[in-house]
């Protein structure tokens, strides 16, 4: 079996971009003798491979345009605004000017090229040393395919565990039973709420356990069923997406984080309720969709915010506590960002819990 110069390279670029800088194949209707790449993390989110020939600028022009429209709608369904494509052609003639502009950047890989100093070079400069192999056999790109094949299985089976349904949310379970045996115990004993719930920062002193304890505290029944229908609707799936671990410290640093913010515009009265922690449970959903957004786009912008944009604007009602549910939901976002559903190196971590940290010193230092 022989292949030619374009199946050669082709078949080694495919290679080199999903098992070295883990791209994609995007499926792109209407396109002939063309394949497509995407990888919305990376500094080019689409890769293009041409190998169809291009006979004129114009022609030139209309595959640009064409680029450009994909493009348009990747930014539409996956909330990415910076989007940059890189177009590789093989066959072009040569008094066709390439147009680079910034979003769209393209290279003509003539044969031989890649074995030398191959334009891609100047946006991956390792490619000479990673793409060409020392055989150019059949067996080799039997191989080159297998490893492709396996990189894809690993990354889909990846997504099937990590999008499946789990089984019983014992956590969120747990924690809704929690906050229903404590309305129950302070129906009988009403007057002991006053020590647990969120009170002003200038009657706050030392009693910061409130901070904790107020998101367990419901005023009546209505309040109660609401916010634990809520929990389990959006607790189960962030149980389910980061694990029962992570899920706790996302749920309690949510809760201290509405509290506090919530004690710092409180002008009378108290504060109770674990809204502001489900709604940190909200920003971690939102930091989970926006980094999935490939496949969660619609479910992001259908849905998810329209919800949250929704319910904050209920807390511009009189008795919502709008403050602890801002304050909850950008507490689960920093959270979520920090804890992270990858496993990152502590290096990559440490910025982002510094910022947590930062985040519930500085609102301390405010309700003193």
């Amino acid at each position: 079996m022989n292949f030619n110069y374009q199946d050669e390279t082709i078949i080694k670029l495919l290679h080199f971009f999903i098992t070295k800088y883990d791209y994609e194949p995007l499926i792109v209707h209407g396109t002939r003798d063309e394949l497509w790449l995407q990888n919305i993390d990376a500094e080019f989110q689409v890769i293009r491979l041409v190998k169809h020939h291009i006979h004129n600028a114009e022609q030139y022009q209309f595959d640009q345009y064409k680029t450009k429209r994909v493009m348009d709608k990747m930014r539409f369904k996956t909330w990415t605004f910076n989007i940059k494509a890189l177009t590789v052609y093989f066959d072009i003639d040569e008094d066709i000017k390439i147009d680079n502009e910034h979003k769209q950047k393209s290279i003509i890989l003539k044969e031989g090229e890649l074995l030398t100093t191959s334009a891609l070079a100047e946006f991956y400069p390792n490619i000479t040393d990673k793409i060409i192999p020392k055989q150019s056999d059949v067996s080799n790109y039997i191989l080159l395919t297998e490893e492709i094949n396996q990189k894809t299985m690993e990354k889909n089976k990846k997504l099937d565990n990590l999008f499946k349904e789990s089984n019983i949310p014992y956590i969120t379970i747990s924690l809704i039973a929690i906050n229903i045996l404590i309305f129950l115990l302070l129906s009988l004993l009403p007057g002991l709420i006053i020590f647990f719930v969120n009170v002003p920062k200038n009657l706050m002193g030392f009693d910061y356990y409130r901070l904790i304890t107020a998101a367990f505290l419901h005023a009546n029944l209505i309040h109660l069923g609401f916010n634990m229908y809520a929990l389990y609707i959006i607790g189960s799936a962030i149980e389910n997406y980061f694990g029962k671990v992570k899920y706790l410290i996302i749920y309690f640093l949510s809760a201290i984080g509405s509290s506090l913010l919530s004690v710092l515009f409180l002008k009378g009265g108290y504060s109770l309720g674990a809204s502001g922690a489900i709604f940190g449970l909200l920003g971690a959903f939102l930091y989970f969709a926006y980094k999935y957004r490939v496949y969660m786009g619609p479910v992001l912008r259908n849905q998810l915010v329209p919800i949250i944009i929704i319910n904050l604007a209920i807390g511009l009602l009189p008795g919502i506590d709008m403050a602890g549910h801002i304050g909850g939901l950008v507490m689960g976002l920093l959270t979520a960002n920090a804890i992270s559903i990858d496993h990152k190196p502590i290096n990559e971590q440490i910025p982002n819990w510094l910022l947590v940290i930062t985040y519930i010193l500085f609102m301390f230092f405010m309700i003193k």
